[in-house]
């Protein structure tokens, strides 16, 4: 598939760590305020290509310039989650981003083209495409990058915490930090919300699977076949693809707020 477009890292104004440089004013329109978010400022070090998740075999996000400045929101597994300039996530390798001693506090968002412009040329600077709008949206947004909180958490059954959490807890923990309640148990989880055919499934949506007993286990959806889950088999918080046999056999449900 051919690749269009150029992801726009955002250009935010920084707050300086221990530099003694004042910090710049934050400007933006009386309709585009700026956007509190909480990272650090980072360096690209060569041209990279980024990615909707942390695997090079994700969804193909864009490339960012050698040279442009980012805001970095995290990191997992050897990559940093990026800010792009329509106010999603990307993730790009480590070694290709240099982190420096800024803090971000705030960011502009992008202002959208104009009805009937022409879409972005390939080396442009245009938008970052975009899987969905669901995947946009700050709550969807919030659930997801909790989750990622809690990769490589130690799978403990009964667990509630970053010292050892289970698949139902993972799920609660991340949409309770969104102020929406769940019950403890996966199988009392999925009577909560609407109920979404499979060929249908947005980031966000709450996945059920039934491996040895009706819903049994759950986890949250990525995007392009990939979610979120605390695995007993894996013995920790990882992502997996609904391709992998186990998972794709006994997905049985899926629930959307």
């Amino acid at each position: 598939m051919k690749r269009r477009g150029t992801g726009t890292p955002v250009l935010p104004p920084v707050n300086p760590g221990d530099q003694g440089v004042p910090s710049p004013p934050v400007v933006s329109t009386p309709h585009e305020p700026p956007v509190p978010v909480t990272g650090r400022l980072g360096q690209v070090l060569a041209d990279t290509d980024v990615y909707r998740l942390p695997d090079p075999r994700a969804q193909w996000v864009g490339r960012i310039k050698r040279s442009a400045r980012i805001a970095v929101l995290g990191q997992s597994q050897g990559w940093y989650s990026v800010l792009m300039g329509d106010g999603s996530q990307a993730y790009a390798p480590q070694t290709h981003v240099e982190l420096l001693p800024y803090e971000v506090k705030a960011v502009r968002p992008v202002r959208p083209p104009a009805l009937g412009a022409a879409p972005a040329q390939p080396g442009g600077s245009g938008n970052m495409p975009r899987p969905g709008m669901a995947a946009s949206g700050p709550v969807v947004r919030a659930v997801i990058q909790t989750a990622f909180q809690y990769e490589n958490t130690p799978y403990v059954y009964g667990g509630n915490t970053d010292r050892g959490i289970d698949c139902s807890g993972l799920v609660k923990n991340c949409f309770q930090a969104v102020g929406v309640k769940l019950p403890r148990r996966a199988s009392e989880q999925a009577l909560v919300g609407r109920s979404i055919p499979l060929s249908e499934l947005q980031p966000g949506d709450r996945l059920y699977f039934s491996v040895k007993q009706t819903h049994d286990h759950t986890g949250i959806y990525l995007g392009d076949g990939y979610f979120i889950h605390a695995s007993r088999s894996r013995g920790k918080v990882g992502v997996d693809h609904l391709s992998t046999r186990l998972y794709g056999e006994n997905l049985t449900a899926a629930r959307r707020l």
